[in-house]
């Protein structure tokens, strides 16, 4: 969904990405209402753009996996569930407006992101970027905090990790942080090591980005990553 969301910002036509929780005819099957209400959207023509339609509607670059225990999907930034549609405070004026197409060109994903979920007691020194390897992105398990202390052995400081992927010419990326809030203080050895934050963005959205990014040639990586491509970064008042 993040994939297409970013890629095809441009259409001013509905393109719904759906799915079912069981086989269609299975007893509690979702996947015929999701089918019957993306195409009575599409009716309805007022939709422009990407869209996630799994029991509501969500922004592609906005979902985030489903829990394993009621095959419900989430989405970035918003506490709720009950309503139908949830555009996590982008007003159908905003979808409405045209957006300029960025990739003319079919993308091949032949670099790769490695991509490190966070948690605590992690050893840096079990990843290995391969010569494939353009870029890493660490998605820390709460406030952007990691482990930067080397008493107990320098694998286990992302700032090490990070300075080594440097040596090799991969930047660090880092998401989940948010803008304009004091930050910690590991959040901030962590930057100075040169890691590049990627704001109010979930793990996921910020992924694609950097694989669309760094696979892509139509404009610099620092230009895309800077870019909200399709709302995909939260924008708090």
């Amino acid at each position: 969904s993040a994939l297409l969301g970013m890629y095809f910002r441009h259409f001013d036509i509905p393109l719904f990405i759906i799915a079912s929780n069981k086989p269609i005819g299975e007893k509690g099957s979702n996947g015929l209402f999701n089918f019957t209400s993306a195409v009575g959207l599409i009716k309805e023509g007022k939709y422009k753009g990407v869209f996630t339609l799994y029991e509501r509607v969500m922004l592609p670059t906005r979902v985030i996996p489903a829990d394993t225990c009621r095959d419900r999907f989430g989405v970035y930034g918003y506490d709720g569930f009950n309503d139908f549609s949830v555009l996590s405070g982008v007003s159908e004026n905003m979808l409405s407006r045209p957006r300029e197409r960025i990739f003319h060109n079919d993308v091949k994903f032949g670099k790769r992101v490695l991509f490190i979920e966070g948690y605590p007691a992690m050893d840096f020194g079990c990843f290995v970027p391969n010569e494939d390897t353009a870029a890493v992105l660490y998605s820390p398990y709460h406030s952007a905090t990691a482990c930067t202390d080397v008493s107990e052995g320098k694998s286990y400081a992302l700032t090490e990790f990070i300075k080594r992927c440097i040596t090799k010419n991969i930047m660090v990326y880092i998401c989940g942080l948010k803008r304009k809030v004091p930050i910690y203080s590991t959040v901030a050895e962590i930057i100075k090591a040169g890691s590049i934050p990627i704001y109010t963005t979930s793990a996921v959205a910020a992924y694609i980005k950097l694989l669309l990014a760094y696979n892509q040639e139509e404009m610099p990586v620092k230009e895309v990553i800077g870019k909200d491509l399709f709302f995909e970064e939260v924008k708090f008042s």
